[in-house]
Order: structure tokens, then sequence, then C-alpha cells
């Protein structure tokens, strides 16, 4: 069988993101693809061997890729904890809450997270969450805004904290017995139950860089690349890829970063490429944008890297794992 070698110029030990941009890159062709891909670094950029030509390999993550989900249903911004009132009908307009309706009518290439996201909707500790902060949310109001609470407004007030306190705190064990298997890489990554639970260094509090939620980011690059519905690539998603592989370079690009693993741009939270700004010939071919954030959530299937999910892990946090 013929192997090709494929230079990834895009996928270089720094940034950080584009290190895990190889990451993910690598753990996708050898789950999806090429099982018996391997890959390798040799001067500062990562090297795939794979039966797959060049063509064939954009054409993999154009058509055939399927995403892992990547969603921390515990995160006020993942569009679970809305509070919506299912007899009312009304729904939340908050971009979690959209997305996640999108997951929930997705097509097949979308399976995974569609079916994830049923799931999470079942669990209890999510449900009883939701309810407690839509409960309280209206007291802390008044709190903030120096507003007197009754007696049993205060008391109900420490009853609803207490209870939401405990479900963050078993959150993730619990969605680990009860979600789907391949759910659980991503709940692995942002906590490791044990005796002393630990949190992942580079995924915040769990799966988040402040407020900002990984999650909700990898989602909006992926609507941004594919049609829900369809799960066919949207125009442009090609040359997309190819860019962020580093085969070739693209200005233009408006997506904001997905975290602070690539450290420029305009402001904190928005890392762009305008074609009206000086162009920087390495970060072109990186893609800090589009395609850029879902080829570098991935994970290795092989070492230390195991039990990491496409949002992957930077070498010396896994030792620390």
């Amino acid at each position: 069988m013929t192997m090709s070698e494929h230079v990834l110029h895009g996928c270089a030990p720094v940034p950080l993101g584009s290190y895990l941009k190889a990451l993910g890159v690598f753990r996708l062709v050898a789950e999806q693809a090429d099982p018996i891909a391997r890959g390798f670094w040799r001067d500062e950029r990562f090297v795939l061997q794979t039966t797959l030509g060049e063509d064939e390999l954009v054409n993999f993550f154009v058509e055939r890729y399927e995403p892992s989900p990547i969603i921390s249903p515990w995160s006020g911004r993942a569009g679970f904890l809305e509070g919506e009132d299912e007899e009312s009908g009304e729904q939340s307009s908050r971009q979690g809450a959209e997305l996640v309706r999108c997951y929930e009518t997705a097509g097949p290439r979308f399976q995974k997270i569609r079916r994830s996201v049923e799931s999470y909707r079942r669990i209890s500790v999510i449900t009883n969450l939701d309810r407690a902060r839509a409960e309280a949310k209206p007291l802390q109001e008044k709190e903030r805004k120096k507003t007197t609470l009754t007696a049993d407004e205060k008391l109900r007030l420490k009853e609803l904290l207490s209870l939401i306190k405990t479900c963050k705190d078993s959150v993730i064990a619990t969605l680990r017995s009860e979600a789907p298997d391949w759910a659980l890489q991503w709940f692995d990554a942002c906590q490791r139950i044990g005796s002393v639970d630990m949190k992942m260094p580079l995924l915040g509090s769990g799966g988040n860089d402040g407020s900002r939620d990984f999650g909700m980011n990898f989602g909006a690059a992926l609507k941004e690349m594919f049609d829900f519905d369809s799960g066919k690539a949207q125009p442009g998603t090609a040359a997309l890829i190819r860019a962020s592989l580093g085969w070739g370079a693209l200005a233009g690009l408006s997506l904001e970063n997905l975290d602070n693993t690539i450290p420029a741009g305009r402001r904190e939270h928005h890392l762009r490429i305008l074609g009206a700004a000086p162009i920087q010939p390495r970060r072109s071919r990186v893609s800090a944008g589009g395609i850029g954030p879902v080829l570098r959530c991935g994970h290795t299937t092989a070492g230390k890297h195991r039990g990491a999910t496409e949002l992957s892990i930077y070498r010396k946090c896994v030792d620390r794992w």
C-alpha cells in the first residue's frame, strides 16, 4: 500500500494552537479515514504519513469528517441552562440555545452531536441545575438591586444556591455515568475524576477560558463551514482547509478565534486576518479562523494523549494529567 508523506506547514509546534491542530489532524485521520496513519515532527513542522493523497486528505475533511461532541452542558453559555418554559413554548434567543436547537435537527453527519444533545436533555442533574438557576436568578437580581428579600425568599435562595453547588460539584461524574460513550472523552479532558477531582489546566474550570466556552466556539466554526441539515460543506470550505493545513494562504477571514492558544489579533477575543490589514504569511497559512478551530480540535490515539478530546492537551499539561 502506497503511503504519502505530507508536510503540514500550518501545523507548527508554536503557537500552541498550531500544535493542537497537528494533534487534531492526526487523530481525526487515524480514527475516521486511515487507521495506519503515522505522524511526527520534523524541522518544526508536523509530518503526516497516510494512504491519502493531498486531495484525498482535503476531501476527507470536506465530505466525510464527523465532528465529536465538544459540548459542556454544565456551562451557562452552552445552551442547556436557559430556564426555558416548555409549557409556554418560550425559547431562549441566546447563541448557545440556538446552537443546541441546530444540533437537535442536524443530519447524519452530526449524529454523535445530535444524540449527545438528546441524552443531555434527559439527564436529571442538568435539568435540576437548569430549574434551580432559573428560580434563583430573579431572587439574585433583587439582591443586586438592593431590594429587600422576604424571610421566605432568603431561605429559598439559600436552598437553591446549595442545590446549584451540589449539582455543579457532581455534574461531570454524573454525566460520565449517563452520557453516550463517545461523549466521555470531552468530559475526561475537562476534569479528572478521582479521590481529588482535578480540572484540566488548558480548559479552565470546565471547558472554558473565562467566560468563553470552547464548545460554543467549536460549534460556531462548524456552522460556518458546514450545513447542519445536509452535512455538506459551505462554499470555500475546501480552500479554508487547505490554508489551515499550510497549503495556501487566505486573507479576509472574519471568524473569531477559538481561544487564546494563538496569542495575536486585534483584541483579546478577535483573532482575524483582515484583507485591509497587513497580511502575515505564516499566520495566513495557519488560518486562525475558518477550519483552524476545527482541525486543531483533536487528540492522538496513542501514548499520554489518549485521554484528551478534540481540544487536545499540550505536552506539559499532559504530563501533569
